[in-house]
């Protein structure tokens, strides 16, 4: 609330346990530019669902993210505005975040932000883990309303990587335009309950993810290009997941079978990708004169 762009504080209330709403009750007493939501009944439906009832009620052009566990720097804005008046075509400003230890007091850490190679139209191509020139974070985005409409929401089907899944549509869909990476306008607070330490869950989400952002893909009639980044990277996910578990043979040879199903279903091109063709002959035990690396 100290930063003098905010028209509107939404504070979304995810079936919390502790004193959340009686604390934002008592700022909205204060300033009533706070406002609480809450989903029915109070009950907790995971980030997806709660970013999606921000966004359906949130009325300013512009919208910011900030996860409880996180906080923005003093100016959080102040270059945002300058690279949003600088392109009109600007869907999206993406900006540096550095990570901070929970109780930490030094302001080192480690800073995220994607360098782009492709330009503010085909960032996609850039962001991991469909590219390769780095990541961006949800809270380092400023995104305009008009750029919302186009992407649509999160997926409520994902408890984790649904934000990596609503910005790579956002890539496909709005000019994304970087801010400078020596100025950070986040900081994100490690610790140990941070979700993405679940790597069971973690490792389910990712393949998901890549099955929820194709079918988004094949729906949007988009260039294959993009869809075989997606699928190559479903496959790394699919064989951390199944092919490196611990599960008994037969069902792990079981899901590989279910797996090229399910992809040849949503996308039959991507049955003739040379990468999957090399992993549905290892499944089928058959001989191949070429090997893939599917960490490359």
């Amino acid at each position: 609330m100290l930063q003098p762009e905010v028209e509107a504080c939404l504070v979304i209330d995810d079936g919390s346990t502790d004193e959340t709403v009686q604390e934002v009750l008592k700022y909205q007493e204060r300033d009533d530019r706070v406002q609480l939501f809450s989903h029915p009944e109070r009950t907790n439906l995971g980030p997806g669902a709660s970013r999606n009832l921000g966004l359906r009620n949130a009325k300013s052009e512009f919208i910011a993210f900030l996860d409880a566990d996180d906080y923005w720097v003093e100016n959080r804005f102040t270059e945002t505005k300058k690279i949003f008046s600088s392109h009109e075509d600007a869907g999206v400003v993406y900006e540096a975040i550095a990570d901070e230890a929970w109780a930490a007091e030094s302001e080192n850490g480690n800073v995220t932000m994607m360098q782009p190679e492709h330009g503010p139209e085909n960032a996609f191509l850039d962001m991991e883990p469909f590219g390769k020139n780095g990541h961006f974070s949800l809270i380092s985005l400023t995104v305009k309303r008009a750029a919302v409409k186009s992407a649509g929401f999160f997926s409520e089907h994902l408890r984790l990587t649904q934000d990596t899944e609503w910005m790579a549509r956002l890539s496909l869909t709005a000019n994304l335009y970087p801010g400078s990476p020596l100025h950070i306008v986040a900081r994100r607070r490690l610790h140990t309950h941070n979700s993405s330490k679940n790597t069971d869950l973690l490792h389910q989400s990712r393949v998901e993810m890549c099955f929820i952002l194709l079918n988004w893909m094949v729906g949007k009639n988009l260039a294959f290009e993009y869809k075989e980044s997606v699928v190559n990277v479903l496959l790394k996910y699919h064989y951390e997941l199944n092919c490196l578990g611990s599960e008994k043979w037969l069902t792990r040879k079981r899901s590989d079978l279910i797996f090229l199903k399910r992809l040849k279903r949503l996308e039959p091109q991507a049955m003739q990708l040379p990468r999957v063709k090399y992993f549905r002959r290892l499944v089928l035990r058959l001989p191949n004169k070429v090997h893939f690396n599917f960490y490359k």
